[in-house]
């Protein structure tokens, strides 16, 4: 549970979501107090990226999602080989 008069004492609030439910309940609270929240790395359509006022995107998701990306073209490049229309 959020300890609430800290949050509500903070300027600006920060959380990690790599904390799972701990996080969105502090997430959820800080906005309930009118708190500015920031996160970082949060899914675009996630509970927390639409709770926070910002989410900054580290170099390491950066680099995991390129990579993801990469592997995905190589995919469907490989099915595009396999099944020539």
């Amino acid at each position: 549970m959020p300890n609430v008069e800290r949050i509500k004492e903070a300027q600006v609030v920060c959380v990690d979501p790599s904390f799972g439910e701990a996080t969105l309940a502090v997430a959820r609270a800080a906005k309930a107090a009118g708190k500015p929240l920031v996160s970082s790395d949060a899914p675009y359509e996630s509970e927390l990226a639409a709770l926070a006022d910002a989410v900054a995107i580290s170099g390491e998701l950066m680099a995991h999602d390129r990579r993801r990306e990469d592997a995905q073209v190589g995919e469907k490049a490989e099915q595009g080989n396999r099944n020539p229309e």
